[in-house]
């Protein structure tokens, strides 16, 4: 039997999940990496909007914080209870900096139409 599943079904399922996006919110890298260490899923857990702490980073434009979930291989493609993506919450909060490191790892979203970072803004 697996103890430690995955990914969750319903929000802050797993121990420490609720911890780990507050975390986030708060931008306590400390924090969030001792959390990752102690359970390397948390990454993929969801408050009761179904966003990430990735969604959460992207939005609040944590830059440091978002580059830290990427490494420890966040849902990228995630999307919310609105169906929004972390790079459509960092675009909506004109984080330019977080949008260049998104096309910078050339993700799905960049690698399947051919966007620019100007038309992405307008």
């Amino acid at each position: 039997m697996i103890e430690n599943k995955v990914f969750s079904k319903k929000p802050y399922q797993r121990p420490l999940s609720n911890d780990f996006i507050h975390a986030v919110k708060l931008n306590q890298m400390e924090k969030v990496t001792i959390l990752l260490e102690k359970n390397r899923y948390l990454v993929f857990d969801f408050d009761f909007y179904n966003m990430t702490g990735l969604h959460w980073a992207c939005k609040k434009g944590l830059v440091e914080m978002a580059e830290l979930l990427i490494k420890n291989h966040a849902d990228v493609d995630a999307v919310d209870i609105l169906h929004r993506t972390p790079l459509y919450l960092a675009i909506q909060g004109e984080h330019l900096t977080l949008v260049e490191v998104f096309q910078y790892l050339k993700l799905d979203s960049f690698k399947e139409q051919s966007i620019s970072l100007v038309d992405l803004l307008h």
